[in-house]
């Protein structure tokens, strides 16, 4: 009995994990990832819209001043919630936090 209600936990656990960071379900998440992008130096943000064009299929130039590249950065990720692309989001959500807390 115990361990059917610890996979059932698990499971839900699971999917509460994955809702949290939803486009529909938690529009509050979108907005502290987008904000937080301007506390990244410009070598992070050049590393973020290089990963974006990599992993997301963008275009977006690397080049500019730091406000430029914050708002080509904030800039897609708008469109995206307007599109509600879930898989895109998922994607730059996930690169903006590994290059935040690692450098890569």
């Amino acid at each position: 009995m115990h361990g059917r209600i610890s996979k059932c936990v698990d499971s839900s656990l699971f999917l509460l994990k994955n809702r949290v960071f939803s486009l529909k379900t938690n529009p509050f998440h979108f907005q502290q990832v987008r904000h937080g992008i301007k506390n990244n130096t410009v070598d992070k943000l050049k590393q973020i819209l290089a990963n974006l064009n990599s992993e997301c299929g963008t275009h977006l130039s690397r080049t500019g001043k730091k406000q430029d590249l914050i708002d080509r950065i904030v800039e897609i990720l708008d469109q995206w919630r307007k599109t509600m692309d879930e898989e895109r989001w998922t994607k730059a959500r996930t690169i903006i936090y590994q290059i935040r807390n690692t450098g890569v």
